[in-house]
């Protein structure tokens, strides 16, 4: 019976996981300072975890459906995830400031400030984001 002897020539697997390590790290830097410059901005520690809590959230449900699809995780797809959670953030923060200007016009009407102030900038912020989308899709 005759031996097999294996010589690997080049492994990438751990320069990838290093860069993965490097990348989680980065995102999680960015969601810290985001989260506190959002606060020095908003200064409404309520409408910061809005906005700081829909990014764990959009994460998680986005890392869900990866699996479910059989989309593997990689340095391509990581850096389109820490993308697409700055344009969260961006969005989050322009819809909420558009529905905290509201609440302050009406103030015992929480609900209907918080559709008009959709309505206000809604169809904007679907726009940007498809237009950044098509991007990657072409």
């Amino acid at each position: 019976m005759r031996e097999l002897i294996f010589f690997v020539m080049e492994n990438q697997a751990d320069g990838v996981v290093s860069s993965l390590s490097d990348i989680a790290k980065s995102g999680l830097i960015g969601f810290l300072l985001s989260s506190i410059v959002l606060f020095l901005f908003l200064r409404d520690i309520r409408l910061t975890l809005i906005v700081s809590l829909a990014v764990p959230f959009s994460l998680l449900m986005t890392l869900a459906a990866m699996y479910f699809l059989d989309v593997s995780i990689n340095l391509l797809s990581m850096m389109g995830l820490m993308l697409a959670i700055g344009m969260l953030v961006d969005n989050a923060v322009v819809i909420s400031e558009s529905i905290f200007g509201y609440r302050q016009k009406m103030p015992n009407q929480p609900y209907e400030a918080a559709l008009l102030g959709v309505k206000d900038v809604g169809i904007p912020v679907v726009a940007g984001t498809i237009t950044t989308a098509i991007v990657f899709f072409t």
